[in-house]
């Protein structure tokens, strides 16, 4: 007998998944925005954006810039829900899904969507490609062929990343694995350097297109140098510096990543450091991730006017350094039921302050990633104001 997946378990595996990319959001622009602009030139729109889409927010990538949104404002939210391999609106102010969000209902608002999700080999969707117009408009079934070729491509880069991630973390823990890690990732890089081949031997007009295919090509031919890079010793030293950070750069990321979605609710966000050690330099994988998913949690939990607080040590226990991260805010709190849910790994869905849908799964995510760091979670219980979670992570 074939045992069923829940929704939720099914929307668990998928947060999981992107968790597991450990994407810096933040600095992806310089290096998907020329898909992007590829994207909206293929389909003669105004823009287009890389969207990817976590429990709490969608992370728009686009050419200019970076952006995110809360996920139920999000129109590729519902794209990735679908079982098809796209999903067109031509007319989104007329569809009741759609027409009460902010960037729809305005006089100069969208009117048309196409999106492709970003579907992984083991069939997660962690995102969207979309392209959006001001003007009522349809695309031709090669362009759509061509935007889908894109989402692949998309798909393909980012496995690239992670892999290489995982390269790198082994070399900050042990240089063991480096030649097999670096040879798995060689193989997907010359597949996109051949969608690139292929793609311009398509019938495509536009010099400036077919730049576009080039840039793509070169990309691809710079990931392999970097494998044959890492595989150097020098190389490897630089790489281990590149991904290692102190809790003052960490604080940095978190208040460049939270504060606008703290401050849409007034909310107030703040990160303190403590302690002697802040000088202290340790991996950043995964962190994040787990500090993302709190700090998210306690806006949507949070009350307009009401305080999040994050605090960041380094603690030193004889030889040994723990990262001590404590989240608290001054939310509703937690009852003894939901702790016994979070302690079980098991989604339970809620809203927010202000309506926020979500599956209820950012802490039982935040304790299940923390425990893959061999680290500790700790969680207040009862009926009481405000949520207060202390997680301990050791880093040397």
């Amino acid at each position: 007998m074939i045992q069923q997946v829940s929704t939720e378990e099914q929307e668990f595996c998928r947060i999981h998944k992107l968790s597991e990319f450990d994407l810096q959001y933040q600095e992806m622009a310089e290096e998907f925005g020329q898909i992007t602009d590829l994207a909206a030139t293929i389909a003669g729109t105004e823009i287009s954006f890389l969207n990817l889409i976590d429990n709490y927010n969608q992370w728009s990538i686009s050419a200019n810039e970076f952006r995110n949104i809360p996920r139920e404002d999000s129109i590729c939210s519902v794209t990735i829900q679908s079982e098809a391999d796209h999903m067109e609106v031509n007319g989104l102010h007329l569809d009741e899904r759609f027409q009460s969000k902010e960037y729809v209902k305005r006089e100069d608002g969208f009117r048309y969507y196409f999106g492709v999700p970003l579907q992984l080999e083991s069939g997660e969707k962690i995102g969207a490609l979309c392209v959006l117009d001001r003007g009522e408009k349809s695309i031709s079934e090669k362009q759509r062929r061509f935007l889908k070729l894109l989402a692949e491509e998309i798909v393909g880069k980012l496995e690239m990343k992670r892999k290489i991630h995982e390269l790198e973390y082994a070399l900050i823990t042990a240089e063991k694995s480096r030649n097999q890690i670096a040879h798995d990732v060689r193989g997907p890089v010359f597949g996109i350097s051949g969608l690139a081949d292929t793609l311009r031997d398509e019938e495509v007009t536009g010099e400036e297109m077919r730049e576009y295919l080039d840039m793509i090509s070169k990309s691809a031919n710079g990931i392999i140098e970097m494998t044959d890079d890492i595989l150097n010793r020098e190389a490897r030293h630089h790489l281990l510096n590149a991904h290692l950070l102190n809790i003052q750069e960490l604080r940095n990321k978190i208040l460049e990543l939270y504060r606008l979605p703290a401050g849409a609710k007034e909310l107030s966000l703040n990160v303190q450091l403590s302690g002697e050690h802040q000088q202290v330099t340790f991996s950043r994988r995964k962190l994040l991730s787990i500090i993302g998913n709190l700090v998210s949690n306690a806006i949507k939990f949070t009350s307009e006017g009401g305080e999040i607080n994050v605090n960041l040590e380094i603690l030193q226990k004889e030889a040994c350094y723990f990262l001590q991260i404590l989240v608290s805010d001054s939310g509703d709190g937690i009852s003894e039921e939901g702790l016994q849910k979070i302690n079980d790994l098991e989604p339970g869905t809620s809203l927010g302050t202000d309506g926020e849908r979500g599956f209820g799964l950012g802490l039982p995510l935040v304790k299940q990633m923390v425990a893959e760091r061999n680290g500790e979670f700790h969680i207040s219980a009862g009926n009481i104001k405000g949520t207060k979670v202390a997680i301990q992570i050791p880093i040397k």
